[in-house]
């Protein structure tokens, strides 16, 4: 069932244009809902439940400096759906794709090209652009 939908998902894409793709208002809803536990309310790695965690949650408002002053889309849209990732073993960050799920968008991400995420994530990715250091 789940391989149909992803199937579904990936022939109904609703295309837009990377200034319009995420709203950083559902972004941070979504941020303050579902990964502020780890992350902290400002992404910064402090969350109430980071204390002992292996590897700890990684400060997120660094992405941008960390690679050059461009935010890496690709990258941290994949890490967070992570569904075609052996990132979620050996104590990486929990499969979220699944609890992401939604109508698929496309990202422009410079240099990387284009690439598709659901909305959520794409929503996720546009809230953290407004908080990079």
């Amino acid at each position: 069932m789940r391989v149909f939908l992803v199937f579904l998902f990936c022939w109904m894409p609703v295309f837009a244009k990377a200034d319009t793709v995420g709203d950083p208002e559902s972004g941070a809803r979504l941020f303050g809902l579902h990964c502020a536990a780890c992350h902290g309310p400002g992404a910064r790695g402090d969350g109430p439940l980071s204390d002992g965690m292996t590897p700890a949650p990684p400060d997120l408002t660094l992405l941008a400096k960390q690679n050059h002053g461009a935010l890496p889309l690709t990258g941290i849209a994949t890490r967070i759906d992570s569904r075609n990732s052996q990132n979620s073993q050996h104590g990486g960050m929990p499969v979220y794709g699944w609890f992401f799920d939604g109508p698929v968008v496309t990202i422009s991400s410079g240099t990387a090209g284009d690439f598709e995420t659901t909305q959520p994530i794409a929503d996720l990715l546009a809230w953290l652009g407004t908080v990079q250091d």
